[in-house]
């Protein structure tokens, strides 16, 4: 990605920083979130809220181990979109930073949306297997999708381009290869 125009003032380039700071923050939110979700599903916790979005139909529920697990995954996800929204507000409210990264953060959005579908779905389902893999695949999708959008600000915020050589098509593959394998393990990790 290129730098912000020459014509850009400062404060675009200052703006794209806190972006990046912001958007980089979120996406280790994001897999710190993750965690948290392997670790209900570890501990058994994850229907100790047995209704969605409400938990035991209340918004702030009786708290014990396996409910503050399930709970607190669900206050720390909540959290996390609140502050996708103050990210999108700061980038939007900015002169320079809509034009090159509102569809970026409708995609981030798009991604936060089917998640949170999912995850209500995870728990009104009963868990079924499906539910949790493709909750997990999309968390990690959108986590990496906002550690690129912070890459982008972050390249954006520089006064010159980054430079980058193509990669030889055998390395190509092999990272193919390799996010396939990936993809599989998570895949695999969801149904377990």
């Amino acid at each position: 990605m290129s730098p912000l125009s020459d014509d850009a003032p400062g404060a675009a380039r200052q703006a794209a920083r806190r972006a990046a700071r912001a958007a980089g923050t979120l996406a280790v939110v994001a897999y710190a979130l993750i965690v948290v979700g392997a670790l209900v599903r570890a501990h058994g916790a994850g229907l100790s809220c047995p209704d969605w979005p409400l938990c035991f139909g209340q918004v702030l529920p009786r708290l014990d181990f396996r409910v503050a697990f399930e709970f607190g995954h669900r206050v720390l996800a909540g959290s996390l979109g609140l502050a996708l929204c103050g990210l999108a507000y700061y980038v939007l409210s900015s002169r320079v930073l809509p034009a090159r990264f509102g569809l970026r953060l409708a995609g981030v959005f798009a991604l936060l949306g089917v998640q949170v579908v999912l995850g209500g779905l995870t728990v009104l389902l009963g868990l079924a297997p499906w539910t949790v893999t493709a909750h997990l695949l999309t968390g990690n999708a959108f986590a990496l999708s906002l550690a690129w959008l912070a890459r982008d600000f972050a390249e954006a915020s520089r006064a010159e381009a980054v430079a980058r050589s193509p990669l030889p098509a055998s390395v190509s593959r092999g990272m193919a290869i390799a996010a396939t394998l990936v993809v599989l393990q998570l895949q695999l990790g969801g149904l377990v």
